[in-house]
């Protein structure tokens, strides 16, 4: 099962603050479109709704391509790679 949460994020460029999605667990058999969201990186793409200002997330996750018996967890900080 993929897993999500929203979460507010300050625009870099006119500190709006915005809602976003963060992946805590991506399924690639259940959802399949994450797969391409993942490779092209559209899934860690925040656009400011107010300036449209484009920023890439950088946050830890589960990726699970069980199809291809691949399961990768991602840890972006120290404390995400203790959690695991």
């Amino acid at each position: 099962m993929s897993r999500s949460k929203e979460v507010m994020l300050t625009c870099p460029e006119c500190k709006q603050d915005s809602s976003f999605t963060i992946w805590e667990s991506i399924n690639t058999t259940l959802d399949p479109e994450m797969k391409q969201a993942v490779l092209d990186k559209s899934a860690f793409l925040f656009e400011c709704p107010k300036c449209h200002k484009k920023t890439n997330e950088d946050y830890g996750f589960l990726y699970h391509q069980k199809e291809d018996n691949i399961m990768i967890h991602y840890a972006n900080s120290d404390e995400d790679a203790e959690r695991v």
